[in-house]
């Protein structure tokens, strides 16, 4: 493990290492789920999956995650960036361009109109106005050479509240920013039974030639 880690901090950011299924952040020390496989899930699906530790279709289990806080989100902007990043104007930025599309690339796009590259997922409603319906932080890009935002073209993108969806909705284009404070479990692939299984004949074997 300590090994994978340290090869694929080579492959991003020094302070996000790509995980696979999952990215670490260093600097807070938080997990962060892939969003594909949230993608299409409501809020609700995913906050009872997460109370009772359940397990989605899609095959993630939801036991150990929580949905991120706004902070926690905007702290992982920073972690891309390399810095303390405040959206200016309407948050377009060029010099955030590559950033943000290995950000994309990291955690996995649930949308793309017209060229602009989006992550679109729900987090914490704790902080947000009443009234049923949770807040969407987005993240994108522009496609290079595409003229498609504002007449701007290789453009990074950053909207920490980007719109709205209803708890209890289902969107194709929005999944959940998931966080944990610790790595999540790794699942056994059948290797473990494979070298008990594996002993078991080698000590068969040696009592044989024993006896």
């Amino acid at each position: 493990v300590a090994m994978g880690l340290l090869i694929s901090a080579s492959l991003t950011q020094a302070a996000l290492i790509d995980n696979g299924d999952f990215t670490y952040d260093t600097a807070t020390g938080l997990y962060w789920s892939d969003i594909l496989p949230t993608t299409g899930f409501s809020y609700d699906t995913v906050s009872a999956g997460i109370a009772s530790g359940g397990t989605l279709s899609s095959g993630l289990s939801l036991d150990g995650w929580r949905f991120a806080t706004g902070e926690e989100f905007a702290d992982l902007i920073n972690a891309a960036v390399g810095s303390d990043y405040t959206p200016k104007g309407d948050g377009i930025d060029y010099a955030i361009y590559d950033d943000m599309l290995s950000l994309v690339s990291l955690l996995g796009e649930t949308i793309v109109v017209d060229g602009v590259h989006f992550t679109e997922g729900l987090y914490s409603t704790s902080e947000n106005a009443p009234g049923g319906e949770a807040y969407t932080g987005i993240f994108g890009y522009v496609t290079e050479g595409v003229d498609s935002f504002d007449g701007l073209d290789q453009a990074g993108i950053v909207v920490l509240e980007g719109g709205s969806q209803p708890f209890s909705d289902d969107n194709p284009y929005i999944g959940s920013f998931l966080v944990r404070d610790t790595p999540p479990p790794v699942p056994d692939t059948g290797s473990t039974a494979a070298l008990l299984g594996a002993g078991v004949v080698a000590l068969a074997i040696a009592r044989r030639r024993l006896g």
